[in-house]
Protein backbone atom coordinates (compact mmCIF):
# COMPACT_ATOMS: atom_id res chain seq x y z
CA UNK A 1 0.00 0.00 0.00
CA UNK A 2 1.57 3.34 -1.07
CA UNK A 3 1.63 6.30 1.56
CA UNK A 4 -1.03 8.10 0.18
CA UNK A 5 -3.56 5.38 0.33
CA UNK A 6 -2.11 4.49 3.80
CA UNK A 7 -2.58 8.69 4.72
CA UNK A 8 -6.42 8.61 3.07
CA UNK A 9 -7.37 5.41 5.34
CA UNK A 10 -5.87 6.67 8.81
CA UNK A 11 -7.81 9.79 8.28
CA UNK A 12 -10.65 7.68 7.84
CA UNK A 13 -10.24 5.76 10.47
CA UNK A 14 -9.77 8.33 12.57
CA UNK A 15 -11.42 11.40 11.75
CA UNK A 16 -8.82 13.51 9.95
CA UNK A 17 -10.02 16.45 8.78
CA UNK A 18 -6.77 16.87 7.29
CA UNK A 19 -4.69 19.92 9.49
CA UNK A 20 -1.31 20.83 9.26
CA UNK A 21 -0.68 20.11 13.16
CA UNK A 22 -1.89 16.75 14.82
CA UNK A 23 -1.95 15.84 18.66
CA UNK A 24 -0.92 13.01 20.38
CA UNK A 25 -3.54 11.29 21.72
CA UNK A 26 -1.19 8.91 24.15
CA UNK A 27 -2.22 7.60 27.68
CA UNK A 28 0.68 8.54 29.35
CA UNK A 29 2.00 11.54 27.17
CA UNK A 30 0.85 15.24 26.64
CA UNK A 31 -0.37 16.76 24.27
CA UNK A 32 0.64 19.64 21.72
CA UNK A 33 -1.48 21.51 19.57
CA UNK A 34 -1.40 23.60 16.45
CA UNK A 35 -0.33 27.16 17.00
CA UNK A 36 -0.67 28.20 13.03
CA UNK A 37 -4.36 28.82 13.46
CA UNK A 38 -5.10 25.79 11.36
CA UNK A 39 -7.35 22.83 12.63
CA UNK A 40 -5.63 19.74 14.23
CA UNK A 41 -5.78 16.25 13.19
CA UNK A 42 -4.51 13.54 15.48
CA UNK A 43 -2.77 10.56 15.54
CA UNK A 44 -3.01 7.63 17.84
CA UNK A 45 0.79 6.69 19.34
CA UNK A 46 -0.86 4.40 21.52
CA UNK A 47 0.35 4.12 25.21
CA UNK A 48 3.71 5.18 25.63
CA UNK A 49 5.96 4.03 28.32
CA UNK A 50 6.15 5.77 31.82
CA UNK A 51 8.27 8.66 32.01
CA UNK A 52 8.36 9.18 28.03
CA UNK A 53 6.40 12.58 27.08
CA UNK A 54 6.84 13.17 23.43
CA UNK A 55 6.41 16.98 21.92
CA UNK A 56 5.59 17.53 18.18
CA UNK A 57 6.05 19.66 15.73
CA UNK A 58 4.39 23.01 16.64
CA UNK A 59 2.40 24.05 13.11
CA UNK A 60 3.49 26.66 10.47
CA UNK A 61 2.12 30.47 10.57
CA UNK A 62 1.02 31.68 7.19
CA UNK A 63 0.30 34.71 6.25
CA UNK A 64 0.95 33.69 2.38
CA UNK A 65 0.94 31.28 -0.76
CA UNK A 66 2.55 31.36 -4.02
CA UNK A 67 2.85 28.19 -6.69
CA UNK A 68 6.17 27.33 -7.96
CA UNK A 69 7.55 25.17 -11.00
CA UNK A 70 11.36 25.47 -10.59
CA UNK A 71 14.10 25.18 -7.49
CA UNK A 72 15.04 28.76 -7.84
CA UNK A 73 11.54 29.81 -7.52
CA UNK A 74 11.07 27.49 -4.40
CA UNK A 75 14.34 28.56 -2.72
CA UNK A 76 12.88 32.20 -3.83
CA UNK A 77 9.61 32.00 -2.06
CA UNK A 78 10.98 29.73 1.27
CA UNK A 79 12.79 32.78 2.19
CA UNK A 80 10.34 34.59 3.18
CA UNK A 81 8.46 33.82 6.75
CA UNK A 82 4.87 32.59 6.38
CA UNK A 83 4.55 31.30 3.20
CA UNK A 84 2.55 28.22 1.76
CA UNK A 85 4.73 27.33 -1.33
CA UNK A 86 2.29 25.09 -3.96
CA UNK A 87 4.80 22.89 -5.83
CA UNK A 88 2.52 21.57 -9.25
CA UNK A 89 5.57 20.85 -11.58
CA UNK A 90 8.26 18.58 -11.23
CA UNK A 91 11.97 20.17 -10.97
CA UNK A 92 15.66 19.01 -10.56
CA UNK A 93 18.05 20.73 -8.44
CA UNK A 94 18.27 21.29 -4.66
CA UNK A 95 15.55 23.42 -3.14
CA UNK A 96 16.13 24.97 0.40
CA UNK A 97 14.40 26.62 2.98
CA UNK A 98 15.99 29.91 4.27
CA UNK A 99 12.66 31.36 6.99
CA UNK A 100 10.79 30.12 9.82
CA UNK A 101 7.05 29.23 8.83
CA UNK A 102 7.19 27.54 6.27
CA UNK A 103 4.24 25.05 4.43
CA UNK A 104 5.41 23.06 1.05
CA UNK A 105 2.34 20.91 -0.27
CA UNK A 106 3.64 19.28 -3.58
CA UNK A 107 0.52 18.17 -5.88
CA UNK A 108 0.09 14.65 -6.48
CA UNK A 109 2.84 12.52 -8.45
CA UNK A 110 5.14 15.64 -8.83
CA UNK A 111 8.22 14.43 -8.72
CA UNK A 112 10.69 17.29 -7.49
CA UNK A 113 14.92 17.03 -6.83
CA UNK A 114 15.87 17.25 -2.74
CA UNK A 115 15.27 20.05 0.16
CA UNK A 116 17.77 21.59 2.55
CA UNK A 117 15.79 23.22 5.46
CA UNK A 118 18.92 25.50 6.46
CA UNK A 119 20.12 26.01 10.08
CA UNK A 120 18.11 27.54 12.92
CA UNK A 121 14.21 27.54 11.30
CA UNK A 122 11.27 26.31 12.80
CA UNK A 123 7.78 25.60 12.12
CA UNK A 124 8.49 23.42 8.71
CA UNK A 125 6.23 21.07 6.75
CA UNK A 126 6.63 19.09 3.94
CA UNK A 127 3.60 17.05 2.77
CA UNK A 128 3.59 15.14 -0.20
CA UNK A 129 6.28 14.51 -3.54
CA UNK A 130 8.22 12.15 -4.82
CA UNK A 131 11.90 13.31 -3.32
CA UNK A 132 15.07 12.62 -3.66
CA UNK A 133 16.49 13.39 -0.21
CA UNK A 134 15.11 15.55 2.70
CA UNK A 135 17.67 16.78 4.85
CA UNK A 136 18.04 19.56 8.02
CA UNK A 137 20.67 20.74 8.00
CA UNK A 138 23.39 20.44 10.60
CA UNK A 139 23.77 23.02 13.34
CA UNK A 140 27.19 23.93 11.97
CA UNK A 141 29.48 26.21 10.14
CA UNK A 142 32.61 25.47 8.44
CA UNK A 143 33.47 28.42 6.33
CA UNK A 144 34.24 31.01 6.43
CA UNK A 145 36.80 30.75 9.64
CA UNK A 146 37.41 27.97 12.41
CA UNK A 147 34.53 25.35 12.57
CA UNK A 148 32.05 26.08 15.15
CA UNK A 149 28.99 23.88 16.23
CA UNK A 150 25.85 25.56 18.31
CA UNK A 151 22.93 24.44 19.71
CA UNK A 152 20.79 26.78 18.73
CA UNK A 153 21.23 26.32 15.40
CA UNK A 154 19.32 23.40 15.59
CA UNK A 155 16.23 23.38 13.44
CA UNK A 156 12.92 22.86 14.63
CA UNK A 157 9.06 21.68 14.66
CA UNK A 158 9.40 20.53 11.23
CA UNK A 159 6.88 17.20 10.12
CA UNK A 160 6.93 15.57 6.46
CA UNK A 161 3.72 13.69 6.12
CA UNK A 162 3.09 11.27 2.85
CA UNK A 163 6.07 11.92 1.35
CA UNK A 164 8.04 9.82 -0.68
CA UNK A 165 12.04 9.44 -1.50
CA UNK A 166 13.88 7.40 -4.08
CA UNK A 167 17.07 8.18 -2.92
CA UNK A 168 20.47 7.76 -4.74
CA UNK A 169 21.97 8.05 -1.48
CA UNK A 170 20.02 8.40 1.64
CA UNK A 171 16.81 9.31 2.05
CA UNK A 172 15.90 11.61 5.15
CA UNK A 173 18.92 13.06 7.02
CA UNK A 174 17.43 14.48 10.05
CA UNK A 175 18.50 16.33 13.26
CA UNK A 176 17.12 18.82 15.35
CA UNK A 177 13.93 18.82 17.46
CA UNK A 178 10.42 18.12 17.74
CA UNK A 179 10.87 16.29 13.91
CA UNK A 180 8.55 13.81 12.88
CA UNK A 181 7.92 11.47 9.61
CA UNK A 182 4.85 10.20 9.13
CA UNK A 183 3.29 8.24 6.55
CA UNK A 184 5.66 8.45 4.38
CA UNK A 185 7.91 6.01 1.84
CA UNK A 186 11.73 5.56 0.93
CA UNK A 187 14.01 3.67 -0.67
CA UNK A 188 17.21 4.64 -0.19
CA UNK A 189 20.92 3.16 -0.67
CA UNK A 190 22.25 3.86 2.30
CA UNK A 191 20.07 4.83 5.65
CA UNK A 192 16.43 5.62 4.88
CA UNK A 193 16.84 7.68 8.08
CA UNK A 194 19.66 9.23 9.56
CA UNK A 195 19.56 11.20 12.88
CA UNK A 196 22.57 12.38 13.32
CA UNK A 197 25.64 14.82 13.39
CA UNK A 198 24.59 16.98 16.04
CA UNK A 199 27.97 17.33 17.84
CA UNK A 200 27.63 16.87 21.71
CA UNK A 201 24.06 18.26 21.50
CA UNK A 202 20.97 16.14 21.42
CA UNK A 203 18.42 15.72 18.72
CA UNK A 204 14.93 15.83 20.80
CA UNK A 205 11.42 14.55 20.46
CA UNK A 206 11.67 12.29 17.15
CA UNK A 207 9.15 10.81 15.83
CA UNK A 208 8.55 7.84 13.07
CA UNK A 209 5.20 6.78 12.41
CA UNK A 210 2.99 4.77 9.86
CA UNK A 211 6.43 4.88 7.07
CA UNK A 212 7.81 2.11 4.64
CA UNK A 213 11.35 2.37 4.49
CA UNK A 214 13.36 0.20 2.60
CA UNK A 215 17.46 -0.05 2.41
CA UNK A 216 19.82 -1.51 0.38
CA UNK A 217 22.57 -2.57 2.99
CA UNK A 218 25.57 -0.57 3.00
CA UNK A 219 23.98 1.32 6.04
CA UNK A 220 21.02 0.62 8.69
CA UNK A 221 17.23 1.23 7.80
CA UNK A 222 17.05 3.53 10.52
CA UNK A 223 20.32 4.51 12.65
CA UNK A 224 19.67 7.34 15.93
CA UNK A 225 22.41 8.66 16.98
CA UNK A 226 22.28 11.50 20.17
CA UNK A 227 18.51 11.08 20.67
CA UNK A 228 16.50 12.34 23.65
CA UNK A 229 13.16 10.80 23.23
CA UNK A 230 12.35 9.29 20.43
CA UNK A 231 9.36 7.26 19.19
CA UNK A 232 9.57 4.55 16.38
CA UNK A 233 6.55 2.84 16.23
CA UNK A 234 3.96 1.07 13.26
CA UNK A 235 7.01 1.13 10.34
CA UNK A 236 7.51 -1.48 8.13
CA UNK A 237 11.68 -1.25 7.96
CA UNK A 238 13.97 -3.37 5.45
CA UNK A 239 17.40 -3.93 4.66
CA UNK A 240 19.76 -5.75 2.65
CA UNK A 241 22.31 -6.46 4.93
CA UNK A 242 22.94 -4.11 7.96
CA UNK A 243 20.46 -3.59 10.88
CA UNK A 244 16.91 -2.52 10.79
CA UNK A 245 16.89 -0.03 14.04
CA UNK A 246 20.34 1.24 15.58
CA UNK A 247 20.22 3.45 17.86
CA UNK A 248 24.00 5.33 19.30
CA UNK A 249 25.88 8.06 20.83
CA UNK A 250 24.69 9.69 24.13
CA UNK A 251 20.50 8.82 23.92
CA UNK A 252 17.83 7.96 26.28
CA UNK A 253 13.93 7.52 26.04
CA UNK A 254 14.00 5.64 23.06
CA UNK A 255 10.80 3.64 22.45
CA UNK A 256 10.24 1.16 19.32
CA UNK A 257 6.90 -0.64 18.96
CA UNK A 258 4.54 -2.79 16.73
CA UNK A 259 7.00 -2.48 14.21
CA UNK A 260 7.64 -4.67 10.97
CA UNK A 261 11.46 -5.69 10.49
CA UNK A 262 12.33 -7.52 7.03
CA UNK A 263 15.67 -9.15 6.80
CA UNK A 264 17.79 -8.21 9.60
CA UNK A 265 17.60 -7.22 13.22
CA UNK A 266 18.37 -4.39 15.80
CA UNK A 267 21.73 -3.20 17.28
CA UNK A 268 21.53 -1.11 20.44
CA UNK A 269 24.61 0.81 21.59
CA UNK A 270 27.67 -1.61 21.61
CA UNK A 271 30.02 1.01 19.54
CA UNK A 272 32.84 3.42 21.03
CA UNK A 273 31.12 6.31 23.29
CA UNK A 274 27.69 4.62 23.34
CA UNK A 275 26.14 5.42 26.72
CA UNK A 276 22.02 4.48 26.56
CA UNK A 277 19.89 5.56 28.79
CA UNK A 278 16.32 4.03 28.89
CA UNK A 279 15.44 1.96 26.01
CA UNK A 280 11.94 -0.28 24.87
CA UNK A 281 11.58 -2.42 22.44
CA UNK A 282 8.66 -4.23 22.58
CA UNK A 283 5.62 -6.61 20.43
CA UNK A 284 7.67 -5.83 16.91
CA UNK A 285 7.43 -8.52 14.25
CA UNK A 286 10.74 -9.72 12.64
CA UNK A 287 11.37 -11.88 9.66
CA UNK A 288 15.01 -12.00 9.82
CA UNK A 289 17.55 -14.17 7.83
CA UNK A 290 21.17 -12.33 8.83
CA UNK A 291 23.24 -13.42 11.48
CA UNK A 292 22.42 -10.86 13.96
CA UNK A 293 19.23 -10.42 15.53
CA UNK A 294 18.71 -8.64 18.92
CA UNK A 295 22.05 -6.92 19.44
CA UNK A 296 22.38 -4.83 22.91
CA UNK A 297 24.88 -3.96 24.70
CA UNK A 298 24.88 -4.69 28.43
CA UNK A 299 26.12 -1.15 29.94
CA UNK A 300 22.16 0.12 29.19
CA UNK A 301 20.80 1.41 31.82
CA UNK A 302 17.34 0.20 31.66
CA UNK A 303 15.92 -2.03 28.84
CA UNK A 304 12.51 -3.45 28.14
CA UNK A 305 11.94 -6.15 25.67
CA UNK A 306 8.70 -7.85 25.86
CA UNK A 307 6.53 -9.71 23.15
CA UNK A 308 8.73 -9.59 20.07
CA UNK A 309 7.99 -12.00 17.68
CA UNK A 310 10.98 -13.38 14.85
CA UNK A 311 10.20 -15.34 12.51
CA UNK A 312 14.34 -16.76 12.31
CA UNK A 313 16.27 -19.79 11.24
CA UNK A 314 19.55 -18.05 11.98
CA UNK A 315 19.32 -17.73 15.09
CA UNK A 316 17.69 -19.83 18.31
CA UNK A 317 17.55 -17.23 21.01
CA UNK A 318 16.46 -13.60 21.63
CA UNK A 319 19.02 -12.05 24.07
CA UNK A 320 21.10 -14.98 24.40
CA UNK A 321 22.25 -15.61 27.47
CA UNK A 322 21.06 -13.57 31.09
CA UNK A 323 20.41 -10.45 31.03
CA UNK A 324 21.79 -7.65 32.87
CA UNK A 325 20.24 -6.74 36.37
CA UNK A 326 17.35 -4.00 36.26
CA UNK A 327 16.59 -5.45 32.47
CA UNK A 328 12.97 -6.44 31.86
CA UNK A 329 13.30 -9.10 28.63
CA UNK A 330 10.79 -11.39 28.49
CA UNK A 331 8.08 -13.20 26.01
CA UNK A 332 9.93 -12.60 23.24
CA UNK A 333 9.40 -15.82 20.80
CA UNK A 334 11.28 -17.36 17.86
CA UNK A 335 9.50 -19.20 15.46
CA UNK A 336 10.67 -20.99 11.88
CA UNK A 337 11.32 -18.13 9.18
CA UNK A 338 8.28 -16.80 7.68
CA UNK A 339 8.22 -13.93 4.76
CA UNK A 340 6.14 -11.26 5.97
CA UNK A 341 2.80 -10.65 4.40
Amino acid sequence: MRASERIGRARRLLGIAGGLAWVLAACSGPSAASDGGTPSSSLDLGALPDGLEIRLPAAPTITREVEVTSADAFTEAASVPGTRIRVTAGFDGRAFVRADDVEILVDDGVAVGSLLVERAHARILVRGGRWESLELQVPARFFPGPEEWREEWLVEDVLFEGVEVDAPDSAFLIRGRRVAIVDSEARAVRYSVWCGQTDEFQSEDIVLVGNDFASEGPEATVRLVQVNRAVTVDNRLSNGAKHNYRVHGRSDLAYAARNVLVNTGVMLGTLPGDALGRVWFDENRLHHVSPSLFLADPSIERLVSRGNRAFSDAVGCWLCGDPPDGWDVADNLIEPYAPPD
